[in-house]
């Protein structure tokens, strides 16, 4: 449902009228297999995503803290440390999943 645009279609276009239109339409051509296709890759990815998210941000924002850069409770804090652990999950899920390095 996210997904769908009449305006810009990107991809196979599915409209559905609700979440439960989507599941039941899904069950009816496809099956269980149906709606669980694509979950391995999607757990893979939120996997990945979150190991290197959440060491990366509490990094970040202890050294900002402990070297007296910026304050613990500043909105510059937060903002900073989320900036260098979205450029890691980038970094991590493009060297996991395409097999490219960065050196390279």
């Amino acid at each position: 449902m996210q997904a769908y645009s009449p305006a810009l279609p990107v991809g196979t276009q599915h409209y559905y009228r609700s979440s439960f239109d989507a599941i039941r339409t899904i069950f009816r051509a496809d099956g269980f297999r149906g709606l669980i296709r694509g979950i391995d890759a999607a757990i893979l990815r939120t996997a990945t995503g979150s190991s290197v998210q959440l060491p990366s941000y509490n990094w970040t924002k202890s050294n900002l803290v402990n070297h007296g850069i910026l304050p613990a409770d500043s909105h510059w804090t937060w903002l900073a440390s989320s900036t260098v652990s979205g450029a890691c999950v980038v970094r991590s899920l493009f060297h996991h999943f395409t097999g490219c390095s960065m050196s390279n």
